[in-house]
């Protein structure tokens, strides 16, 4: 079958109209010319120079913890003997922009955190001694000090600092509003950034499994666990290798739980973890909270990008806004990974987003994100960038509202919406496990795709897709068919579903296409138009 864009499909619907117009006249809308595939990069011609340093191996650091203490302090640890000192001639590359692992402790969770330590070390080197660390090898206390005293990147100039090798920060606990994390990188040599964060375990026990997932019935799992875990806390099966998180309280210290898959880990491999359904009674469950981190801005530069990796990766973090009761001026994290044909670009990986809205698409650069085995809370989450809303997420704001994107696996919680803009893909395209066999959208919310837009079913049928209590165009329950015949005859006033969306194309069914005459379209592959 030939499959239509959604250019050609609005020019077709468009002459359909003037032959049999609809029963109410209504305004013209834009219809989204462009139909991106989740994952599915645009080609980028690189020189060979350029594809010989994506290629190469990564450099092996072979610099001593002292040496890279030394490097690291900019002459701000007095305990670091030998710290190299600032000088008024500053070298092309500052020594600090070649650390590799900064730890920042804003809650002094190792007992010594210090902004006159180097940063370099997750704990004390030589341990604590009164709350300090005489050695001077250990964790930050701000983001602050390793953003302007360390990179020296004060006012937050574009392009600062240089990332020349593979580098990560880490939260090794929860951040302060105070602390905002604004970055702006060059990346380089085919390099990325990370910024994640250290999971604190709450409990581990046996659990006792009361129901298991069953998504055609809407069942989740529902199990009761170690006494002192809360909702919204990581759960780590050790005996069946798998992690979920923790949804809705049920009584006591039983919850149901989001869709255990295979731990997904940072960079992301471009590979869909699996799902993982033999969770059983006894099985050990550890509880872990994850560090919070306010960041505001990250927007990295893209010099020279890998072809196999994206350049900025968020993980095991609650994303959180300085108030998430304030409406505000949005968080911003761009992802402007190069499009290549491996299918790997950007992720934002086990992370509970308490923020607001995320991944603006930055003027002149490709760019395409991923959201992988998370939470989505926020009450007002808007993508630009093409997206993949997929593995394992789990939505639970109102109004989350993706643009240009690939949507698979997700699951929309009780009162939640999971909105569509522009041009969407409900696809199987690079996902594993029953997600490979047949995209699906699941659970008690709503699936709603606001105009002007289109949301492609990349099957042929809907139905064992949108598993989702209630689907709508516009926010509207009842929409139109429209039969293929010249000249077409409208039927308006039918319930939006996957059974009705399957139906022959009439008073009571679609056809494979659910049309709101404003601009909301619901297609499948098996669509005439």
């Amino acid at each position: 079958m030939t499959r239509l864009t959604p250019l050609a499909i609005a020019l077709v619907l468009s002459c359909s109209v003037q032959q049999a117009p609809p029963p109410a006249p209504v305004a013209d809308v834009a219809t989204p010319a462009v139909l991106p595939r989740s994952r599915l990069h645009r080609k980028v011609k690189k020189s060979a120079a350029v594809k010989a340093l994506a290629a190469a191996p990564p450099l092996v650091d072979a610099r001593t913890p002292l040496q890279l203490a030394q490097a690291a302090c900019a002459g701000r640890c007095p305990a670091v003997h030998g710290a190299l000192m600032a000088s008024p001639t500053s070298p092309v590359v500052p020594a600090s922009w070649t650390i590799p692992a900064w730890y920042v402790d804003n809650a002094n969770s190792s007992g010594c955190a210090s902004d006159s330590s180097s940063g370099t070390s997750a704990t004390c080197t030589g341990g604590c001694v009164l709350g300090a660390c005489p050695s001077g090898i250990g964790p930050l206390l701000t983001y602050q000090e390793l953003l302007v005293h360390r990179w020296g990147c004060q006012g937050n100039p574009a392009a600062c600092p240089r990332i020349l090798q593979a580098t990560t920060i880490t939260f090794l606990s929860s951040d302060a509003a105070s602390d905002p994390v604004y970055l702006f990188p060059a990346i380089e040599n085919g390099q990325y950034l990370q910024v994640g964060g250290t999971p604190t375990q709450v409990c581990s026990g046996a659990i006792t499994v009361n129901a298991a997932k069953n998504r055609t019935t809407g069942t989740r799992l529902t199990a009761t666990v170690c006494s002192g875990a809360t909702v919204g806390e990581l759960a780590v099966n050790a005996t069946h290798p798998s992690a979920a998180w923790t949804d809705t309280l049920v009584a006591g210290s039983e919850f149901t739980f989001s869709q255990p898959l295979q731990r997904v880990t940072s960079p992301w491999s471009g590979v869909d973890p699996n799902e993982v359904d033999t969770w059983a009674t006894s099985d050990v469950v550890a509880i872990y909270t994850l560090p919070t981190a306010y960041v505001f801005t990250a927007q990295p530069q893209i010099g020279q990008a890998s072809d196999t990796l994206g350049t900025l990766y968020l993980y095991d973090l609650v994303v959180a806004g300085a108030n998430p009761n304030i409406r505000q001026v949005p968080n911003e994290v761009h992802f402007t990974s190069a499009f290549t044909s491996f299918g790997t670009s950007d992720a934002v990986i086990n992370c509970v987003v308490d923020g607001s809205a995320f991944a603006p698409d930055p003027i002149g650069q490709s760019s395409q994100a991923n959201f992988k085995g998370g939470i989505l809370r926020q009450p007002d989450l808007l993508t630009y960038a093409p997206m993949g809303i997929e593995g394992g997420t789990l939505v639970e704001g109102l109004g989350i509202e993706s643009q240009n994107s690939g949507i698979n696996d997700v699951y929309v919680a009780s009162g939640a919406i999971l909105s569509t803009g522009g041009s969407v893909v409900v696809s199987t395209y690079g996902s594993t496990g029953p997600a490979s066999t047949t995209p699906f959208v699941w659970g008690p919310g709503t699936f709603n795709v606001d105009p002007p837009s289109v949301a492609l079913i990349d099957a042929n049928t809907s139905s064992p897709t949108l598993l989702v209590t209630s689907t709508t165009l516009d926010s509207l329950a009842n929409a139109c068919s429209l039969t293929n015949a010249s000249p077409g005859v409208w039927h308006c006033g039918i319930a939006v579903s996957g059974t009705n969306i399957d139906a022959p194309a009439g008073a009571a069914g679609f056809g494979g296409a659910a049309l709101d005459p404003v601009g909301a379209y619901i297609i499948t592959l098996s669509s005439p138009f």
